[in-house]
């Protein structure tokens, strides 16, 4: 069906040429970037076996599981409803353009400030669990064990 309306209308798909890009110029691009105004994140990772440059973010939950983007809006189709457009989405698709990302310094804590993490947490959702987050040689460890208020 699409044949008979479409015929002729069509245009071949541009052909792709790949790239010959330094491995080391998207290696220098992987880290944390952080958007100040929202303070959203993204994590930018490079895979040097398939030489790609992977960009994610993790979802926002408003806590009822509904995911938000960086901008803090509920993913919206374009349209809503019996074809009416949706009037913010021209809005809320400039304010996600409009996004200024920088990249984070890395994290490299030293002993000391690992150590001002350690000590026992109780997790009252799991009815009274307690975690132990403990310093082992550079790494924090967590360990679950007993219930608070338990021998």
């Amino acid at each position: 069906m699409a044949d008979l309306f479409l015929a002729g209308k069509l245009k071949d798909r541009p052909t792709v040429k790949a790239a010959d890009v330094a491995p080391d110029s998207f290696a220098k691009l992987a880290g944390v970037y952080r958007e100040k105004l929202t303070d959203a994140v993204i994590r930018v990772s490079f895979d040097p076996a398939t030489k790609a440059l992977r960009v994610g973010a993790p979802p926002r939950s408003d806590g009822a599981n509904v995911s938000r983007l960086p901008t803090g809006h509920r993913p919206t189709p374009r349209h809503s409803g019996a074809g009416r457009r949706d009037p913010d989405y021209r809005e809320r698709r400039r304010a996600i353009e409009a996004l200024v990302w920088e990249r984070e310094a890395p994290f490299e804590p030293s002993p000391r400030q690992l150590a001002e993490f350690a000590g026992d947490y109780v997790c009252d959702e799991l009815g009274g669990l307690v975690y132990t987050v403990y310093v082992d040689g550079e790494a924090l460890k967590v360990r679950a064990g007993r219930r608070s208020g338990s021998r």
